[in-house]
């Protein structure tokens, strides 16, 4: 997930966005942001391709960066199935 955060924020940075800005656009608490940046707390789904969606990042690539973290970090069966349901969120974003 590590890098997953290294881009989200990157992005952020680039695109001189504050923590405070992406909070209210996506109505969550600044802190629930700021523990996700720092690796304090993980985000759901949603929110996670809500940021990704209010970054301007391609939600392909997103997509690969996921899947190949997952790759390392997970079996096969639980890889595709977490593919599948990211799949489907993309499609319903």
């Amino acid at each position: 997930m590590k890098h997953i955060r290294d881009l989200l924020k990157t992005t952020r940075l680039e695109n001189s966005t504050s923590l405070a800005d992406l909070a209210k656009l996506l109505d969550v608490p600044v802190a629930k942001l700021e523990a996700f940046e720092s690796g304090a707390s993980s985000l759901e789904v949603e929110l996670l391709f809500g940021l990704v969606n209010a970054l301007n990042i391609d939600p392909e690539d997103f997509l690969n960066l996921l899947s190949r973290e997952v790759i390392d970090t997970t079996s096969d069966s639980a890889t595709e199935l977490l593919s599948l349901r990211i799949r489907a969120k993309l499609k319903s974003v």
